[in-house]
């Protein structure tokens, strides 16, 4: 029996996934608006660090704290600027929602004395793309099990059986700067010589082999100068960690073909790894 009823209109169909969008899109609007709003609030007025002296901006937000990681006068600046805040505000300064500052030496023994172990902040695990080493664990007793097993080879006897290595590489760097430096018309950077003369020590103790980085012509080689400019990054992937997980997504093969930054050192781990230069 056929209804009587007559059959809706087809705008009228159409019309009704619209509107459940738009209530759907309004309520996700408003709920982060709520949310937003009150962790302004509760960062604000209720936080344990809210009784310390402080940009109200930077104790809202870390973006506070990127502004001058990332863009004021070209990034980097923000321990200059965490100075002139101490002139402001006095020895303790919040200088983002989760951190203080403190500019006085009294209280050495107050954080690094007697008190139990301090976790550092999870969210700086993966500043250097390194979140599993021991020097970015987040967690203190974590930390210490994986800094236990460093603990051999950082021994004073064992870093005095490496006196000869780093010797012999100090006496082959003198000898370059007595015969390419030493009165004549010529500069010397002494970031790349520096960043040559530990890679090769590093590389040595590491593998047990040393590619003679300090003989590199004016002390540039490619994977030294790559990986100081990899560090200069690490600003952008300290406030945008998702930056290394993507990076890690992509083949190397595209890495190098769009990264001449990176490209010697994917080149480096892959001859580590048993690859053909």
């Amino acid at each position: 029996m056929a209804s009587d009823f007559p059959a809706p209109l087809p705008f009228l169909s159409a019309l009704v996934p619209a509107a459940h969008v738009l209530v759907a899109f309004t309520t996700l609007v408003t709920l982060l608006i709520v949310y937003g709003t009150g962790l302004v609030v509760y960062r604000l007025y209720f936080s344990p660090l809210a009784r310390f002296p402080g940009p109200k901006l930077a104790a809202c937000s870390h973006w506070y704290e990127a502004y001058f990681d990332l863009i004021s006068h070209g990034g980097g600046i923000f321990p200059f600027h965490i100075k002139e805040l101490h002139d402001r505000y006095g020895p303790i300064v919040r200088i983002n929602p989760w951190e203080l500052h403190i500019d006085d030496p009294e209280y050495y023994e107050t954080i690094y004395g007697q008190s139990p172990p301090l976790d550092k902040l999870k969210h700086l695990e993966k500043r250097f793309g390194m979140p599993h080493a021991s020097f970015s664990t987040a967690d203190s007793s974590l930390h210490r099990t994986r800094r236990a097993a460093l603990n051999p080879f950082l021994s004073t006897r064992r870093i005095q059986s490496h006196e000869p290595l780093i010797q012999a590489k100090l006496t082959e760097i003198c000898e370059r700067l007595t015969n390419e430096y030493v009165g004549m018309p010529k500069e010397l950077t002494l970031n790349d010589f520096f960043a040559c003369l530990t890679a090769d020590v590093v590389m040595e103790i590491a593998f047990g082999h040393s590619y003679n980085l300090i003989a590199t012509k004016d002390f540039l080689h490619p994977y030294t100068l790559s990986t100081t400019n990899t560090v200069r990054a690490v600003h952008a992937v300290t406030h945008m960690p998702w930056i290394v997980t993507l990076t890690d997504m992509l083949p190397e093969n595209l890495l190098m073909a769009v990264s001449e930054q990176l490209r010697p050192i994917i080149q480096f781990r892959r001859v580590r790894n048993g690859a053909k230069p």
